[in-house]
C-alpha cells in the first residue's frame, strides 16, 4: 500500500471553532486545575485501556468526560459570554443566538452558519454541514478513533483494524485489507487489486490545531472544553 498522506485536511473551520479548540489546548496562570489535578492530557500520547488490557490509541482524559475540568479564573471579556456556577458557559452572537455551548463536564456544541460540531462525553464527535446544494455532509469519529464520512451518496469509513472502505458518488467501491492491498469491485461484482494512487487511500477527517495564546479560557470560572480526539489514519489500528 502506498504511503498515506496524513496532512490532507477537511474544509477549514470558522475562527470561533478554532478558538474553542484552543481554549482547551493548555493550562497557565489564570486556569484553576480543579483540585490540583492536571487535565491537560494530550490526545497524541494518552491512552485508555480496553477490557482485555489493550490501549486505545490517542484517547486521553482531555478528550472525554469523567474527571473535573480545569476552570478559567480570569476576568470574563465581552457581553456575549455567560458563565454559570457549575462552570458551564455559552457564547452568543451579536444578535443573541447561541453559537457555543460548553457543559460542566467539558462536552460542547458549536454552531457556525451551516455547520454544527458536537463533542460527546465518551470522546466521540460529529460534524454536520449543509452544503450549498442542500446535501448533508456528516463526519462521525468514534471514541477509538475509527470514523465514517458521508456526503450525498459518497461514503468513506475506517475500521478498527486499520482497513478502510470507500464508495464513490458513482457507486464504485474500493477497500483495503489488513495487508495494505487495495481492491476495487468491478461491474461483475468480482474485486480486483489496484495500484493507482488515486484510489489507494481515503481522506482522513482533520481537527484544526489549537492556536497559541488562548489557553486562559473564557474566564469567570468557566470550564475549559474537551479537545476532540484525532481520527485514525488508514493502516493505523485502534488499539495497541
Amino acid at each position: 500500500m502506498k504511503k498515506t498522506n496524513r496532512n490532507r485536511m477537511a474544509a477549514p473551520v470558522s475562527a470561533s471553532f478554532a478558538l474553542l479548540l484552543a481554549l482547551s489546548a493548555c493550562s497557565s496562570s489564570g486556569v484553576n486545575q480543579g483540585g490540583g489535578a492536571n487535565n491537560s492530557g494530550s490526545s497524541e500520547s494518552a491512552s485508555t485501556s480496553t477490557e482485555d488490557g489493550r490501549q486505545i490509541v490517542g484517547l486521553g482524559d482531555d478528550n472525554k468526560a469523567g474527571k473535573p475540568r480545569p476552570r478559567s479564573e480570569r476576568e470574563t471579556r465581552g457581553n456575549q459570554n455567560q458563565v454559570k456556577s457549575d462552570g458551564s458557559w455559552t457564547e452568543k452572537t451579536l444578535s443573541g443566538q447561541e453559537k457555543i455551548t460548553v457543559n460542566a463536564d467539558g462536552t460542547w456544541v458549536n454552531k457556525t452558519g451551516e455547520k454544527e460540531f458536537t463533542l460527546h462525553a465518551d470522546g466521540s464527535w460529529e460534524e454536520n454541514e449543509t452544503k450549498s446544494g442542500g446535501e448533508e455532509a456528516v463526519t462521525h469519529v468514534n471514541p477509538d478513533g475509527t470514523w465514517r464520512t458521508t456526503e450525498g451518496s459518497k461514503k468513506e469509513e475506517l475500521h478498527a483494524d486499520g482497513t478502510w472502505r470507500s464508495e464513490s458518488s458513482g457507486g464504485f467501491v474500493t477497500y483495503s485489507d489488513v495487508n495494505g492491498k487495495v481492491y476495487m469491485e468491478g461491474s461483475s461484482g468480482k474485486p480486483f487489486e489496484i495500484t493507482n494512487e488515486t484510489y489507494t487511500t481515503v481522506r482522513t477527517p482533520s481537527v484544526p490545531s489549537p492556536r497559541v495564546g488562548y489557553g486562559l479560557g473564557i474566564g469567570g470560572g468557566g470550564v475549559l472544553p474537551l479537545t476532540p480526539r484525532k481520527p485514525l489514519y488508514p493502516g493505523q489500528q485502534a488499539v495497541s
